[in-house]
């Protein structure tokens, strides 16, 4: 693109539109500052001295599933009109966009798509804390389950064990009446045979 020099020539400049994080990750790090030494589409001049040319820049990460259009801190009136132009190039594709790409987020040069990549890396840590934490929770509900049904089978044999217990118990008890009732009959019938033992001692 034509860029107009401090002294007010005009020189040719090449400058990047889009950025993809997977295949060009230094250029994807030069997007994310705004320093004129080391950011994206800073041009040197003639004199020494160096420029930032604003311009609209795709970024994208397929792996990280990002998409955001990365537009100048002076350029925030413009978001509107450049978001429908980035629409109308991806519908000018006439292929199948993911939900990320339909989705995608502006943000306004390199410090605010830092932020926002920033932000968005939070946000995976936090969900995959919360998804590490839902699966501790359940597996602890599981143990818990484990154990409780563990202490329920152990509290039905000592029940099963109590009961049989109680039945020897109430066995041994009927056999030690039968017991005493057979003592009883062997004392009476001991007291009637010593009593005619006695009347046959007096007989002539």
């Amino acid at each position: 693109m034509q860029v107009t020099a401090p002294g007010g020539d005009i020189v040719a400049a090449q400058v990047h539109v889009a950025v993809d994080a997977t295949t060009d990750p230094e250029l994807a790090v030069r997007l994310q500052t705004d320093e004129p030494d080391r950011a994206l589409n800073a041009i040197a001049f003639a004199d020494g001295t160096r420029s930032l040319v604003s311009v609209p820049v795709v970024y994208h990460d397929p792996a990280a599933e990002v998409f955001a259009l990365v537009l100048g801190d002076g350029d925030r009136h413009r978001e509107l009109d450049e978001r429908a132009r980035l629409y109308e190039q991806l519908a000018a594709e006439r292929l199948a966009v993911p939900g990320y790409v339909r989705d995608f987020a502006v943000v306004f040069g390199g410090r605010g798509l830092r932020a926002y990549l920033e932000q968005r890396a939070e946000a995976t840590l936090e969900k995959q804390r919360s998804g590490e934490g839902a699966a501790a929770l359940e597996k602890l509900r599981t143990d818990l389950e484990r154990e409780k049904a563990s202490l329920d089978r152990r509290r039905a044999e000592l029940e099963r064990r109590e009961a049989e217990i109680d039945r020897a118990r109430l066995e041994i008890e009927k056999i030690n009446r039968e017991h005493e009732r057979r003592r009883a009959e062997l004392d009476i019938a001991g007291a009637e045979l010593a009593q005619k033992l006695a009347m046959a001692a007096r007989a002539p």
